[in-house]
């Protein structure tokens, strides 16, 4: 998976996915830091950030499965 790559979890509704970046402003401010984007679909299908969570790279799985457990 590329850090930009949308990513579906297949438990959320299809109107929620997420979104990364390693191209972003995070609040910690270190490198290895990618930018995890809960999206949504507005009234009008235009895509909306629900929240931006900053996680360092060798966390991205770990949280992936978080996120994906909490979410059914």
């Amino acid at each position: 998976m590329n850090a930009n790559d949308d990513f579906v979890v297949p438990s959320l509704t299809s109107d929620y996915f997420l979104k990364f970046s390693d191209q972003c402003t995070t609040k910690v401010g270190y490198d290895d830091v990618i930018c995890v984007f809960v999206m949504s679909k507005d009234v009008d299908g235009n895509n909306q950030e629900i929240c931006q969570l900053d996680v360092f790279r060798g966390m991205l799985t770990s949280t992936l499965n978080l996120i994906e457990k909490h979410s059914s």
